[in-house]
């Protein structure tokens, strides 16, 4: 494995986000109609109206949704990110991209404990799906993952919030993480 795909997942894992695989592939058939739509030729993603959308590429993310509407200025910002990265045509398994992830986060998130690492079955493909805690400066968190790799690229979908605080994003953020689709 070269050492270009070695740091682009240290950059994936760090900039703590997700994925899913194969072409088309839905988490869930769920629907929210009332919810907004973010539609680009690679994925659609549904969230709730009036949530903050952060589309500018901050820490190489794709996008941020801020689950709390502001985020309240020197707490952490329960979210869900979206990073898509680039394989540079190297020839990756779904395996062998979801055992380097777990290397990093043991690597790079202090005090990591794995919940769980399972793949799953979406309606039209699979995907890994992590769960962990860990620790990023003075915040504990907890992190909820989806990778899924097609076109030659890895997506990585993933809802941070601090532990004490996971069950009460979770409802919002799974529904969320629920109605990506890969195109």
């Amino acid at each position: 494995m070269s050492r270009k795909l070695f740091w682009l997942l240290c950059v994936a894992v760090f900039g703590l986000v997700g994925c899913l695989r194969a072409e088309g592939l839905q988490v869930s058939a769920e629907k929210h109609p009332a919810w907004e739509e973010i539609a680009t030729k690679g994925y659609v993603l549904k969230h709730p109206k009036g949530l903050l959308v952060d589309r500018s590429g901050v820490m190489g993310t794709e996008l941020v949704i801020f689950l709390k509407n502001p985020p309240v200025p020197n707490h952490f910002g329960a979210n869900l990110n979206l990073l898509i990265q680039d394989l540079g045509g190297q020839q990756v398994s779904l395996d062998q991209y979801a055992e380097i992830s777990l290397d990093q986060v043991n690597r790079l998130i202090s005090n990591s404990v794995v919940i769980e690492n399972s793949r799953k079955k979406g309606v039209k493909g699979e995907y890994q799906r992590m769960m962990y805690t860990g620790d990023q400066g003075v915040y504990h968190l907890q992190f909820e993952q989806f990778y899924a790799l097609a076109h030659g690229k890895a997506f990585i979908l993933t809802l941070t919030c601090e532990q004490t605080n996971f069950e009460q994003c979770r409802g919002v953020g799974e529904g969320i993480m629920n109605t990506f689709v890969l195109k």
